[in-house]
């Protein structure tokens, strides 16, 4: 997991035959070739239904993780899934804080914290997703936005609960739009979610994504910069063949 470049966020697609066919399909794509990098490269993020089957048949070559989780450890929540039993299912990392969720369920910082403490407290791999709203940007409160969210989700933890950390910097009005920003204002950007997280935690594992409308045109240009270390990628990753070419372009300049 301390490899993970490149993750897809399937959102609500695929039932688990149609996961599990696609893994298959990934697995076996990722085998054929010739990878200088023998950690795992990709990783999705699938529904609930489709975490057991897909993790299956990964082979070792993709992670499998949850889209969220939640904030209590068990108890009379209805339709909740917890942390226990996403690891239980094979699950090896979690999106926490996806802008989704804070827009369309309301979820506050202190549910972020809790949420990203239940993942490392099960021994996943939180994802924190982090990013400005158009109206944050055109106020210049991008930076602002970005430290709260990352301290808000990092609450009290101490050092020995977070082992490891992966940040996807999303810029809300840059998902689904086909809009990216300048890859440069990215590249300095994730420095600056970067130091915040250093000022924190200075020797955690720490990896930093770009998400937003990536896609194959437009990955080249990102992945050369320096501090963008790889992709939290949407509808591309839908299809076997586009997530695969951008797994690839990670790789030839990253690996």
């Amino acid at each position: 997991m301390d490899s993970l470049l490149v993750v897809g966020n399937w959102k609500m697609h695929k039932t688990a035959r149609e996961a599990e066919d696609f893994v298959k399909k990934l697995s076996k794509a990722l085998s054929a070739r010739v990878c200088k990098h023998q950690g795992i490269v990709a990783g999705l993020a699938v529904p609930y239904t489709a975490i057991r089957l897909g993790s299956m048949v990964a082979n070792g070559k993709v992670a499998l993780g949850a889209q969220n989780v939640s904030e209590h450890v068990c108890g009379p929540y209805t339709g909740e899934i917890s942390a226990t039993m996403l690891k239980a299912e094979g699950a090896e990392f979690v999106l926490v804080g996806h802008s989704e969720r804070r827009l369309h369920y309301g979820e506050s910082s202190l549910e972020v914290h809790a949420k990203l403490k239940r993942t490392v407290e099960e021994g996943m791999v939180p994802v924190l997703c982090v990013g400005e709203t158009l109206e944050q940007k055109e106020q210049k409160r991008t930076r602002e936005v970005l430290q709260e969210q990352i301290v808000g989700a990092l609450g009290c933890l101490e050092m020995q609960e977070l082992s490891r950390l992966v940040i996807a910097y999303e810029p809300v009005w840059a998902i689904g739009t086909g809009k990216v920003p300048d890859a440069r204002e990215v590249s300095d950007l994730h420095a600056f979610c970067r130091s915040v997280v250093r000022s924190h935690f200075e020797n955690i594992p720490l990896r930093i994504l770009y998400g937003g409308s990536v896609c194959s045109g437009n990955a080249k240009g990102l992945i050369q910069e320096p501090e963008i270390e790889g992709f939290l990628v949407g509808g591309a990753s839908l299809k076997v063949d586009s997530f695969v070419e951008i797994i690839q372009i990670v790789e030839a300049v990253r690996l």
